[in-house]
């Protein structure tokens, strides 16, 4: 019998929520293919519409050219309900199981980002559907680190 040993997928922790702003908390490395401004492009491009209520939070960007370039904070649209931001608090929450879409088609990356404990973690790659499991185990050791 033949057993395929997969290699693990890896999780970073890149932000967390902190006073409703979102703070930068890490370094995405280079081979995800993913940034930090990846991330908050995500974040900028969600849009629950009018029936959702949950936390909101708000990015700070840094508009413009040296000297007058500004930091600026953008107020972003509700990602969340209330009842997925209290099961983020004991579990990992994909974005992926949210169903993002920006006209009519996902959002690139959405699926890569997890909430879990305040913080936003992104996978090396979108999951397979065998490794959901894997992915919340090991965004749960991410926070511990």
């Amino acid at each position: 019998m033949f057993y395929v040993h997969l290699m693990a997928i890896e999780v970073v922790r890149a932000m967390k929520f902190r006073d409703g702003e979102v703070v930068r908390d890490g370094r995405i490395p280079g081979h995800f293919g993913f940034s930090i401004d990846d991330v908050i492009g995500v974040l900028v491009n969600i849009a629950r519409g009018a029936k959702a209520s949950g936390p909101g939070w708000s990015v700070p960007v840094f508009l413009g050219n040296e000297p007058t370039a500004q930091w600026t904070y953008l107020n972003l649209e509700v990602i969340v309900t209330w009842e997925e931001y209290a099961r983020s608090a004991t579990a990992p929450l994909s974005f992926a199981e949210l169903g993002f879409r920006i006209e009519g088609s996902p959002i690139r990356g959405a699926d890569q980002l997890w909430l879990f404990r305040d913080a936003l973690y992104v996978v090396q790659r979108p999951p397979l559907p065998s490794e959901s499991d894997e992915c919340e185990r090991l965004t749960e050791r991410a926070r511990i680190w």
